[in-house]
């Protein structure tokens, strides 16, 4: 073989190594690698901060996406007392490009939306069915105190620390207390409201279980045959920054009478719907 076509020989040796080696499944800290690259390690014990979340060691670090190159996407979580902003989130543009995206965490979603999330039992009865108590109280046969019944209980955790968007809209009708089939027409105000409230939250998240929060209500007054074509709908909503853990919420719903006895109906809308949406920050 004379020199040229040894060259010739060693450039098409090089040329089929290097496509070898493209196709060629690669792995680090394993010998059999699963996929074409695989990274293999085992989970460390030590979380990062408070986040709950351990790295994975050897993990794979690109200094493109550090807080020295990205200072203000790692700040935005400054202001916060936990130390949120040593975690933030990775996405995949359509190109494939890594990016850091804080401003668009997953979030969680705790109740199905779009669909009727109150269904009452047929016939009616508790929760959805309430009555004031029927008690005397200064000369008038009614109510000394509201009556509650919880319309529906969710439970959920959170891996991290998040914002927490409670969100309702719930039906309600008011009839009189002897005969729950016709609606309220004495002219006199009874009040109905719905709220949330915890009924388990973890150690140290600082949480009253027994406060009710997000309330929304109003009061109803009604001597005229002009009664409202279908039930009214109250919305109760609030915001809470939570703590990693696990969570028991209840949907509560709430009447009074001031004196004056009176059923209270929920859920027999259509369109009742409840949202509790967790994003992690």
């Amino acid at each position: 073989m004379n020199k040229k076509m040894k060259s010739v020989y060693i450039f098409f040796l090089f040329i089929l190594s290097n496509v070898a080696s493209v196709f060629a499944q690669t792995g680090i800290n394993t010998k059999t690698p699963a996929q074409q690259l695989h990274v293999a390690g085992t989970t460390s014990a030590a979380p990062i901060g408070t986040s709950g979340i351990s790295l994975v060691k050897p993990t794979i670090r690109i200094d493109g996406l550090n807080k020295v190159n990205n200072p203000l996407v790692y700040s935005v979580a400054a202001p916060l007392t936990s130390p949120a902003s040593l975690v933030q989130a990775v996405s995949v543009t359509q190109d494939g490009n890594m990016i850091l995206s804080y401003d668009y965490a997953i979030p969680y979603f705790v109740t199905s939306l779009g669909s009727d999330e109150l269904v009452p039992p047929t016939p009616l009865a508790a929760p959805f069915l309430i009555k004031t108590p029927n008690t005397p109280s200064s000369g008038n046969l009614g109510s000394n105190g509201s009556t509650e019944g919880i319309l529906k209980t969710y439970t959920f955790t959170l891996n991290q620390a998040s914002v927490v968007h409670f969100l309702a809209s719930v039906s309600v009708s008011v009839y009189d207390y002897n005969n729950p089939a016709n609606l309220s027409m004495d002219g006199l105000a009874k009040a109905y409201h719905v709220h949330f409230r915890f009924s388990s939250s973890p150690a140290g998240a600082g949480i009253n279980n027994s406060a009710l929060f997000g309330s929304d209500g109003n009061s109803y007054a009604n001597a005229t045959n002009f009664a409202p074509a279908g039930p009214m709908y109250v919305q109760p909503e609030s915001y809470l920054m939570l703590p990693k853990g696990v969570y028991t919420v209840q949907l509560v719903a709430r009447i009074y009478g001031n004196d004056y006895p009176f059923t209270g109906v929920f859920g027999t809308g259509s369109a009742d719907r409840i949202s509790i949406v967790a994003i992690p920050y």
